[in-house]
């Protein structure tokens, strides 16, 4: 369950979120046809308080990804 903060500054009611868990990874991939439309400027880093939600385009990603599972074992403790 995760609380996000509001435009305001108000926190809302938390919500279920998938996410990882701690020290871990999850991925999730939507593909679609066409240039990125999103309203976030790519790549992103949002902070969910929790964990960190990576946001990229295919052009970001493939080059982004390659360096985390090459550099993997610098991340474990």
């Amino acid at each position: 369950m995760v609380h996000e903060p509001l435009k305001t500054g108000e926190w809302q009611h938390a919500r279920e979120t998938i996410g990882p868990q701690r020290g871990g990874v999850v991925g999730n991939m939507e593909l679609r046809t066409g240039k990125y439309l999103g309203a976030a400027a790519v790549p992103q880093a949002f902070d969910k308080r929790y964990f960190t939600l990576q946001v990229m385009a295919p052009y970001f990603f493939l080059s982004e990804f390659t360096d985390l599972v090459t550099r993997f074992a610098e991340y474990l403790h």
